[in-house]
């Protein structure tokens, strides 16, 4: 009786020590998944960081070409305007010339209809020639 309790308290203790073993192995593992996933946490962490800090910066180079654009619109936008001012300015100087210019052209029209009815007609001029030439 001793003897099979002997046996059974031996095989007692060793399923003890194994189960001791395999939680001391449990303990060893969940160590290192806790560790697997401490590092894992920490790469995601400065993944995340940089994966802002590249964020950040891409924002910063959007506001600042927005900044170039809306510059560059701005200047076009200037620039389209003081050339139909120029424009507008350039017709109504053309315009002032053509009318100077008719009045002008109309005074030359009437000066000329004026010498018309005080010229001399050319055959009249001949004959007075002829008749010079004769005496």
């Amino acid at each position: 009786d001793d003897r099979v309790r002997g046996k059974e308290l031996e095989r007692l203790q060793e399923r003890a020590e194994d189960l001791v073993a395999q939680m001391e192995e449990g303990k060893a593992e969940v160590f290192r998944v806790q560790e697997d996933a401490k590092r894992s946490r920490e790469a995601l962490r400065d993944e995340l960081r940089r994966a802002e800090a590249e964020a950040h910066e891409l924002r910063e180079k959007l506001r600042m070409e927005r900044e170039r654009l809306d510059g560059v619109q701005s200047e076009h936008e200037k620039g389209v305007a003081h050339m139909r001012d120029v424009n507008e300015r350039a017709l109504t100087v053309a315009a002032k010339r053509e009318e100077a210019l008719q009045r002008r052209c109309e005074a030359a029209e009437r000066q000329v209809e004026g010498l018309r009815g005080t010229c001399v007609p050319e055959e009249a001029l001949r004959q007075r020639d002829e008749e010079a030439r004769r005496e």
